[in-house]
């Protein structure tokens, strides 16, 4: 497929692609108009363009040159006849739009925020007519401040800033006396944590320090209230401290470190430790997930208690507020806006849902889910981001090379590191035909290959689609059996809606499809290391892991 250069812009180029295959865009434009004003994703562009252009080997022909390259990198196209325009990604971290004329293939490079405008001319003409309408600029007010040209600066911020820093103190004394004079004012205890005043040598510059890996508080995995994130923090946290011990001690200073973690108390909290207090007696109100948002300033995280308990244990203000997740990132940004301290957020899908089009349907959507709150707070309460996948920035794909080693990674042939006390509690867990409150259904064949999912039971995750794509397919269920890890049973007694709507879903699925025999629904498990070996044990079957999530930029962890 051909490839646009560098220096090359879609706006440009764009109009030499189209008159190559006239006839054949004419008639494809039209199609594209036919339908009136609607959004088209990349897989609408395709399908319309194949109904259009039938002969298959032009169709090739057209894909495999400059225009299928454009095509392929568009995002979403807004049809408002005459015009189609475009959202072009052609790279990581950067954005073209362009509008076409479906009369005459003419092409005119357009701002975002046209694009933009374009957009809501299909939910609110009136909003997006309106001159006075409130818009919030959030660019930068100091333009010398940096700015990324390249996608290889994604993920690698930090470096980005200390070569930027680096440069404004170098080539004089007097640019960095404001840094140095900095240092000398800190102390902890009145110990001042810079001993020499006149340093000579240039000090080892300090690396990044990961502090979002696990959270791996016991018996939370899989619960709807809390999702995946739950998943990360608390074991890091003690890997955050013994890194900062290490560095702290390396410069000659005898001061502990410590980190406080903040969080919401859930009142029902199913067996869990989620609704006990760690380090002071506070209470709390519940709330599902999608209703905090209205409440973050004020009762659920009670984030004025909280910052004035914190003041309190640490005897002083902290250094740095790392929030986790679009709610903790805001009551985060509330707090060091309060305390004057600098501010990190743990971002996991920034300005995003993993609900179709939520961005252009929010009023529609904000009274179930108050997408709106969680834009707001994913814009307004950054300094900086660290992020736990390139994808979240960038939304591109992994390539996964053949013959790649890792000693970190084992195999599951690997037998001496397999956790084989779990295999007689695994085999129950697979194949006794009993049903309990721990599984329902049974694998009538076990010699069968078994697809296997694990994950929360909620519409994005789609373990219910996963369900009724195999129960249409009588040729997979005559080769494989499908066991899913998902869940509880009983829709009564979830306090999430989602997941009681996707509890009753799975019945009636099951039932319909006459499944009893072909599927195993686990409920969620909540020990990992049986987790990661019940991966092995479907692996042995020579079976393989589905990932049927509607949105999601990479698959779950390996185990």
């Amino acid at each position: 497929m051909a490839a646009l250069k560098r220096s090359d812009s879609i706006a440009d180029s764009m109009p030499d692609a189209l008159r190559e295959s006239r006839y054949h865009m004419k008639k494809c434009f039209a199609k594209y108009i036919e339908k009136g004003k609607r959004l088209m994703k990349l897989h609408h562009l395709m399908s319309e363009m194949e109904k259009v252009i039938d002969d298959k080997t032009e169709r090739e022909q057209i894909l495999n040159g400059l225009l299928g390259y454009i095509l392929c990198t568009t995002q979403e196209a807004v049809v408002i006849p005459p015009y189609v325009a475009f959202a072009i990604r052609p790279n990581p971290g950067f954005w073209e739009f362009i509008k076409v004329s479906s009369t005459d293939l003419s092409v005119e490079g357009i701002t975002a925020t046209d694009y933009l405008k374009s957009k809501e001319m299909l939910v609110d003409e009136d909003w997006a007519k309106d001159e006075n309408a409130l818009e919030v600029d959030f660019g930068t007010m100091d333009f010398s401040a940096p700015n990324l040209t390249l996608s290889s600066s994604i993920g690698n911020g930090i470096n980005f800033i200390s070569k930027f820093l680096s440069s404004i103190l170098y080539g004089g004394s007097q640019k960095a006396q404001p840094l140095v004079d900095y240092l000398l004012s800190l102390n902890h205890h009145e110990e001042k944590l810079m001993i020499n005043e006149n340093p000579q040598h240039r000090c080892q510059a300090s690396e990044r320090a990961n502090i979002h890996g696990y959270f791996g508080q016991s018996d939370v995995l899989g619960l709807p209230d809390t999702g995946g994130q739950v998943v990360y923090v608390l074991d890091q946290v003690v890997a955050f401290e013994e890194e900062l011990l290490v560095r702290i001690k390396q410069q000659g200073l005898n001061v502990k470190p410590q980190i406080l973690v903040v969080t919401r108390l859930i009142p029902d909290a199913k067996g869990t430790k989620c609704n006990q207090d760690g380090r002071w007696s506070s209470s709390a109100m519940g709330f599902s997930f999608f209703d905090i948002y209205p409440y973050l300033e004020s009762s659920v995280y009670n984030q004025q208690d909280a910052t004035d308990k914190i003041l309190e244990v640490m005897e002083g203000k902290p250094d740095l507020i790392i929030g986790n997740y679009t709610d903790g990132n805001l009551v985060a940004s509330l707090m060091a806006s309060k305390l004057g301290i600098t501010l990190g957020t743990i971002a996991h899908a920034l300005e995003k849902t993993k609900y179709e089009d939520s961005d252009l349907k929010w009023k529609q959507l904000d009274p179930k889910y108050h997408f709106s709150c969680q834009f707001t707070a994913d814009t307004i309460r950054n300094e900086f981001c660290r992020f736990h996948h390139h994808q979240h920035i960038p939304r591109n794909c992994w390539k996964l090379l053949l013959g790649q080693t890792n000693p970190s990674i084992s195999l599951h042939t690997d037998r001496q590191k397999r956790f084989t006390s779990f295999r007689p509690a695994i085999e129950e867990l697979l194949f006794s035909k009993v049903d309990n409150n721990e599984h329902i259904g049974y694998l009538e064949d076990r010699k069968k290959p078994i697809l296997f999912s694990m994950a929360r039971l909620d519409i994005v995750k789609n373990i219910s689609g996963l369900t009724e794509w195999y129960g249409k397919n009588k040729r997979l269920r005559s080769l494989a059996n499908l066991v899913v890890v998902a869940g509880f049973f009983d829709p009564t007694k979830s306090k999430d809606r989602e997941e009681a709507a996707e509890i009753t879903k799975m019945h009636m699925l099951i039932e319909n499809y006459k499944l009893k025999g072909q599927i195993r629904w686990i409920a969620a498990q909540t020990d990992r290391q049986r987790n990661g070996e019940l991966y092995r044990c479907i692996a042995d079957t020579k079976g393989a892991f589905v990932q049927p999530a509607l949105y999601e930029a990479f698959g779950p962890h390996c185990y």
